[in-house]
């Protein structure tokens, strides 16, 4: 509701009215974000050309807010309007009591966590088209948490002040654990394009808090924007850290595969900045890495390069200062593990032995190539043949003394440690060793559907085998008999039992 009377000859002289009566006002229709507005009143007095504004709310959300405005009417063309050459006189004082309603503007996928409260007090002197700003800005109680991810950073507090186009961060106060974050940094708005720096220091800040997940950092970045040109520079280490990789990767689709619409999508999220990030990292003297078999304190360094969305590049090395592997039910020691970064991120050079101990033959692997093309040898101390190093690693024992329900433990070790051709040829001495033609694996598409395969040749005609489900029951025993040159017949018993009769031809 509200009134207004305006008259314009040779000066301006009126009023106008606003007061709310009910309603709101939606910051985000969609969202259905409202300010919560409880009071709204509005007036506008013009006085011979002389121009006053005044504006003052409250509301649930909105806090209280006042607006005061003074400035001088000109008529130009025979339009009345405020010129540009105009006198500014204005103020704003705001006080926020919470920023949690505002969170779903900011991520509308409900992981981010925010609260705190704002005031501000802005001034604005000089013209109405080169106005002067003033005034100071101040946060309490800020609170910033993305809990899926683990991370915490409450108690928060920031002071600010605004003078000739430039927003100076004077004070900025995190906490995370038992250490804390401190910030400064400017950011001038009043030149042609945007204008920013921002220095962070960490002190021993709890920046991952989850059961699988735990990182403390120390160290500083600085980060400058000019127009649309960002760059990040860091340097900082571990102080403590734990990591527990999970037992299983979940299904992820091939780099081939496109889903309609994502491409756009991709595209319309991009980000109108060039972003240059430089990255120093210290893993410190107490990280760990927990998970798929390993327990291990790391140390090292790396540095991080990356350009945009391009791939991160890496220089540096990782080592393993103690650590464990455990494989086929047996405990590995990890003698050395150093992992060199020389480029891409997601290929790095491998340098690993390990090893199990306290046996008269200690036997390991040692790894070395790529990540992408690992190469993966037996060793054993004193040295003795493979088939030997692989039956003390996976047995505890040599092969003499391997029983037959252990030479498939012994296969199936054989094709996952080693490559191909290896694999092949230490599966044939194994096989040899109990006394058959063939062991191997056959099938594809994991454990469900491989069986392992024994064989034995009764005669030149007669070929006996025996086949074993490795996750279940299922179990076959084959023999086949060749009755001629081009005729065979092969019985099969077990969970399918059947009789076959072959007979083969060819041509050109």
């Amino acid at each position: 509701a509200g009134d207004w009377q305006f008259v314009a000859q040779d000066k301006v002289n009126g009023h106008l009215a606003i007061r709310r009566e009910r309603g709101d006002v939606a910051v985000d229709r969609d969202a259905q974000i409202f300010l919560g507005i409880s009071q709204l009143s509005m007036s506008i007095a013009a006085v011979n050309n002389r121009l006053e504004a005044h504006l003052q709310a409250e509301g649930s959300h909105l806090g209280s807010l006042r607006a005061d405005a003074q400035s001088t009417l000109s008529r130009h063309d025979g339009r009345w309007g405020i010129a540009g050459a105009a006198p500014l006189h204005a103020s704003v004082d705001l006080a926020v009591g919470m920023l949690s309603w505002a969170q779903p503007l900011l991520d509308g996928s409900g992981a981010l966590t925010l609260d705190g409260a704002l005031k501000a007090h802005v001034r604005a002197d000089g013209t109405f088209a080169r106005p002067d700003l003033s005034g100071e800005l101040s946060g309490t109680r800020l609170r910033v948490a993305m809990p899926e991810q683990g991370v915490h950073l409450t108690d928060g507090h920031f002071k600010a002040n605004l003078q000739a186009q430039v927003l100076h961060l004077n004070e900025l106060v995190m906490h995370g654990g038992a250490g804390r974050l401190q910030g400064n940094g400017t950011l001038d708005f009043g030149a042609k394009q945007p204008v920013m720096q921002l220095s962070l220091k960490a002190e021993q800040l709890e920046v991952l808090s989850r059961p699988d997940r735990y990182l403390v950092l120390s160290g500083s970045a600085e980060a400058t924007v000019l127009g649309k040109n960002a760059k990040l520079l860091a340097k900082l280490k571990a102080d403590q850290g734990m990591i527990e990789m999970p037992e299983g990767d979940a299904p992820t689709a091939s780099r081939d595969v496109v889903v309609l619409g994502q491409l756009e999508s991709a595209r319309k999220r991009a980000s109108p900045y060039s972003l240059v990030t430089d990255l120093d990292f210290d893993l410190g003297d107490n990280f760990r890495v927990k998970g798929l078999g390993l327990d291990a304190q790391l140390a090292g360094a790396l540095k991080l390069h990356k350009v945009d969305r391009a791939l991160p590049t890496a220089d540096g090395s990782i080592r393993v200062v103690t650590g464990v592997f455990a494989a086929y039910g047996q405990r590995l020691e990890i003698e050395r593990g150093i992992v060199n970064f020389q480029g891409a991120l997601d290929n790095p050079g491998l340098n690993i032995v390990a090893m199990r101990k306290n046996l008269p033959v200690e036997a390991g692997v040692v790894v070395t190539g790529t990540v992408q093309s690992p190469h993966v040898t037996l060793t054993s101390n004193p040295l003795v043949p493979d088939s030997e190093k692989l039956s003390w690693l996976a047995l505890g024992h040599g092969l003499d003394d391997a029983s037959g329900a252990e030479f498939s433990a012994l296969q199936a070790a054989a094709g996952a440690l080693l490559d191909t051709g290896k694999s092949v040829s230490l599966q044939q001495t194994i096989a040899h060793a109990a006394g058959l033609e063939d062991v191997g694996l056959k099938g594809a598409g994991g454990v469900e559907n491989t069986v392992l395969a024994l064989g034995k040749r009764l005669s030149s005609r007669a070929y006996l085998s025996y086949e074993q489900g490795l996750a279940g029951a299922s179990s076959l025993i084959k023999i086949n008999y060749t009755l001629s040159k081009r005729l065979s017949v092969k019985a099969q018993a077990g969970n399918t039992p059947a009789i076959d009769l072959f007979y083969t031809f060819s041509f050109h």
